[in-house]
């Protein structure tokens, strides 16, 4: 914060870990500029015209005010554990934005916009300097308009070690749903995704396009190459894509991704997010202090949040971070977005990762911290896998190493996981294929790769569509994953995908289907 150090927000966290101090001189300050913002924009909105007017004495003791705020920041910088404090000081960034954009719109001629920009460009600088590009004089100005005008496309972010994964999720999207939405492939420079590897996926789908965010970010505070996770928000900020699906390689959709496009949730806010498993009740009593600590420095919180089980429950997981859809027309998105990325900077994400498994939660924490609207899944992730018995009991449980996720009406859109029993053995083995799903019951939860499973809630069977399009996704896998090992790209492949069994799945369909899951339609 911007004051020295203060006992008012000590002892928040056990044996001290947070070191902060308190926000007063800057809440007072935020206020009055906030306020003068208001009274400013009104002024603008009623002067005509433009082009001869000077700047107002209000503009001025505005000006002064934010060139006090940006310059006392500079010199007092977040501590990389206060997500709470960055939010306040990039929801101050994002007000200056939204009124130097204001006025860019009504073509004003006076200096007060290219002011804001100029100081919005300074506290970009030393808040965010993963912005700063040695081809860019408006790293901040750049960014936030370098997409493409109703452009819309899925960015997977690729590495060498999950790249035999993307393949699956790439052949699933173009081969087996037959979608066209365009498809960048995001990755750190040549370390993090061989030259044969980008080949491969060029001469098998030409269409795809390749993004080294290397050559798009200053990577010095990032060091991308420590840790897998934390390229995902940066390839979604650096996308040519204005209306951008962020998709994790381990991912396989039900129905063609574009149509998350469509979610009511997401047309009416910009972003829609997934919701994780409802698990860990008062697991991790220390990472639900500091989220409570950090998020009531934010409040007025969505009701997203006040309304989930995590802050109700005290459940240990809430964000699902495998699917991200992002509206970056809308700047106060970006923002939030730019909040997630400071996240997962090298310093930062010591700490967002200490109080969440990786980056998943970063981003509706992003979103809050900016006050964005945002859209997230209705239901806690849904388990996809297998009917299993255990012990004596007669209830319906299904077991599973997958978890599923949902459209607005209910049914089936994407699960994570990937197509192995467990994407993290050295000798990978093809799950079996899933028959049945299950949604707001009882988690039993196990160790990686070993099952878990959910009761308590009804049972659904896997239509004979969805069953055709896992089917078709893992044969295709299993001749990627030949490939790939002759090629010397990938370890040792799993044993082939069984034959369909002689009967389909029981089920009563939901859907019309000419022919049944153990004879593959040539088209889905």
């Amino acid at each position: 914060m911007m004051a020295k150090k203060s006992s008012t927000r000590a002892g928040r966290v056990a044996d001290g870990l947070l070191i902060s101090y308190p926000l007063l001189r800057f809440a007072v300050l935020l206020v009055l500029t906030t306020t003068t913002f208001v009274w400013i924009f009104h002024l603008v909105q009623d002067l005509r015209p433009f082009s001869r007017r000077e700047s107002s004495p209000d503009e001025v003791y505005l000006l002064s005010q934010i060139e006090t705020f940006v310059q006392e920041s500079a010199n007092q910088p977040v501590l990389p554990l206060d997500s709470a404090e960055m939010g306040h000081r990039l929801r101050s960034l994002l007000g200056w934005v939204q009124l130097a954009e204001s006025l860019d719109e009504q073509k004003d001629a006076s200096n007060l916009s290219q002011q804001l920009w100029n100081q919005s460009e300074r506290l970009a600088a030393s808040h965010l300097p993963f912005l700063q590009h040695e081809t860019l004089s408006r790293p901040l100005w750049t960014t936030l308009h370098s997409h493409g005008p109703k452009t819309k496309g899925i960015v997977i972010p690729v590495g060498n070690t999950n790249f035999h994964l993307a393949c699956h999720l790439i052949s699933n999207i173009r081969e087996v749903l037959s979608s066209k939405a365009p498809i960048q492939i995001a990755y750190s420079g040549d370390q993090d995704l061989s030259s044969d590897r980008r080949d491969f996926i060029i001469k098998r789908w030409p269409k795809i396009e390749l993004l080294d965010v290397l050559t798009e970010l200053d990577d010095q505070t990032i060091r991308l190459n420590t840790t897998g996770y934390s390229i995902k928000p940066f390839a979604a900020l650096v996308s040519r894509f204005e209306q951008t699906i962020l998709v994790e390689t381990d991912a396989i959709f039900l129905k063609k991704p574009e149509i998350v496009f469509e979610e009511p949730g997401y047309k009416d806010t910009g972003v829609l997010l997934f919701k994780d498993r409802s698990v860990f009740a008062g697991h991790d009593r220390f990472r639900e202090e500091w989220w409570q600590m950090q998020l009531q420095d934010l409040e007025p919180l969505s009701d997203n949040f006040m309304r989930s089980r995590a802050y109700l429950e005290g459940f240990s997981e809430h964000g699902e971070s495998g699917v991200v859809v992002l509206d970056k027309s809308r700047i106060d998105v970006q923002m939030a977005l730019l909040h997630t990325c400071w996240q997962n900077t090298f310093d930062a994400r010591e700490y967002t990762y200490m109080f969440a498994n990786g980056d998943k939660e970063s981003f509706w924490f992003g979103m809050e911290a900016l006050a964005t609207p945002y859209a997230m899944e209705k239901d806690y992730a849904a388990a996809l896998g297998h009917e299993c018995q255990e012990g004596n009991t007669h209830e319906k449980r299904i077991c599973t190493t997958n978890i599923a996720h949902l459209d607005h009406q209910g049914q089936l859109l994407w699960y994570n996981g990937g197509l192995y029993h467990d994407k993290s053995a050295s000798e990978r083995v093809f799950s079996s294929i899933p028959n049945a799903w299950m949604v707001n019951g009882n988690w039993s939860t196990a160790d990686p790769g070993s099952f878990s499973s959910m009761t308590g809630s009804q049972h659904h069977p896997l239509t004979t569509h969805e069953y055709e399009i896992i089917f078709k996704t893992l044969e295709r896998a299993t001749s990627i994953d030949s490939t790939l090992k002759e090629r010397n790209m990938i370890a040792p492949p799993s044993e082939p995908p069984t034959e369909p069994p002689t009967e389909p799945p029981t089920e009563t369909p939901t859907q019309s289907s000419a022919a049944p899951p153990y004879e593959i339609s040539t088209s889905i």
